[in-house]
């Protein structure tokens, strides 16, 4: 591979990747739910104002952490996107050009697909508007918060649209946009040549991407939910978490179990191992209690938080209850029929016995 083009060199600690494709891509569950329950407009709509609260929530602080803020508006939104989207697991590419341009390339495979780091076809089965809701939401926004009228982004390919990978640049126009043109839908009229990414700040050592990547997993897939219930309710957003966790989770199980190389022959304690090294991935952390045919997660810290939300600052209980729902059904792929509970609030404590 030549160095006008490299390949992403980027190392993850296994809990981080498995952070990144289990937890992101309930992200990716829940939306494909929106989509048969809402339809395309609405699901439009919420992937819209759930990444619009992303953006003012992390944009400019996330510049300052990157060591962005100086940079021209142009070049600061285009590193900005490439480096925050490379510490949340995707293979990213940038460019500036001849004309001033700062191209931004997201490589394959497709979170919106599953996750950053597993191929799938499922970019099939997600609208590119929906996608380009995304666009608008954060790189149309960019300039208001920077400061800069004059600054808009320009789409030139998209894997939904069969390019070899979504792309665009930002630039400067020559006087002040109006909001419909701070989104261009350019498709193959443009193109570069990937280059690589740019370096990232000092401080950025190995442990501080795997723990930064594990939370921004988390976020999104949490994230999305308080999304859900803030345009609709809490009800919708329970039903579609148990619907997601438990197809995710299931998904994972007996793949997990071989990969931890869990072997315990007590079906209440197995299934604890097994929540627990899958919660952890995420940094959630926990004091274990076993008894014959009984066992006990005691939660001690966790992460599966999204502040910025009301009432979000833990989650929500019934949200807890979806997740040991999903849990009583892992249960049969790996074992017998066991009973998974949850109690408490800010750290539950979750119980696995033997169903009676």
């Amino acid at each position: 591979m030549s160095e006008e083009f490299p390949l992403s060199a980027q190392a993850w600690s296994r809990d981080a990747e498995l952070a990144n494709q289990v937890w992101f891509s309930i992200d990716s569950a829940n939306r494909y739910l929106l989509l048969e329950r809402w339809g395309i407009d609405r699901t439009e709509a919420l992937e819209f104002y759930f990444l619009r609260k992303h953006q003012e929530t992390h944009f400019l602080d996330g510049l300052a952490k990157l060591g962005l803020s100086d940079e021209q508006p142009h070049i600061a939104s285009a590193k900005y996107h490439v480096l925050s989207n490379l510490i949340g697991g995707l293979d990213m590419g940038y460019r500036l050009d001849g004309q001033g341009r700062a191209w931004v390339f997201y490589f394959p495979p497709s979170p919106f697909a599953s996750s950053s780091m597993l191929a799938s076809p499922g970019i099939l089965a997600v609208p590119t508007r929906v996608i380009l809701a995304g666009m608008r939401a954060w790189h149309a926004n960019n300039g208001v918060l920077l400061g800069e009228p004059r600054l808009r982004f320009t789409v030139t390919s998209m894997l939904s649209e069969q390019g070899a990978f979504d792309a665009g640049y930002f630039d400067l126009a020559e006087g002040p946009v109006s909001e419909d043109e701070r989104l261009r839908i350019m498709l193959g009229a443009e193109s570069a040549v990937p280059g690589p990414p740019p370096a990232l700040a000092d401080g950025w050592p190995q442990s501080r991407m795997d723990i930064a990547l594990q939370k921004y997993s988390a976020q999104y897939a949490m994230g999305g939910l308080a999304q859900i219930a803030l345009r609709s309710s809490l009800e919708e957003a329970t039903e579609i978490a148990r619907r997601s966790f438990t197809t995710v989770f299931v998904s994972w199980s007996r793949l997990l179990l071989r990969e931890f190389r869990i072997t315990e022959p007590d079906p209440a304690k197995r299934l604890a191992l097994l929540m627990a090294r899958l919660f952890g991935v995420v940094g959630e952390e926990f004091e274990l209690d076993f008894q014959p045919g009984m066992s006990n997660l005691v939660t001690t810290r966790s992460r599966l938080s999204v502040p910025e939300y009301e009432g979000w600052d833990s989650v929500p209980k019934p949200l807890l209850q979806a997740m040991a729902q999903a849990w009583s059904v892992v249960s049969r792929a790996v074992g017998p029929p066991l009973s998974v509970t949850v109690t408490g609030d800010q750290l539950p404590v979750w119980t696995i016995r033997e169903e009676r």
